[in-house]
């Protein structure tokens, strides 16, 4: 229905100002792992992190993610 797509744009919308409001080295993150949809390995040799290092940086980087989501 016209509603729904009207809810859906305004979601993308928000999503896309959430993203651009993020920390520089979290939007790469959240890039690379859920639209690009690279493993932390991949991700870990584009960044020079461990694999480690990049799930806590991808974990992070959704956790503000949804925070600032929610704010707008």
């Amino acid at each position: 229905t016209p509603s729904v797509i009207v809810s859906q744009r305004e979601d993308l919308d928000r999503l896309d100002k959430a993203i651009d409001k993020l920390k520089p080295e979290y939007r790469e993150a959240i890039i690379l792992k859920k639209i690009e949809g690279l493993s932390y390995k991949e991700i870990g040799n584009r960044l020079g992190k461990s694999t480690d290092a990049v799930g806590m940086l991808v974990s992070r980087a959704m956790i503000s993610l949804i925070n600032t989501f929610e704010r707008i």
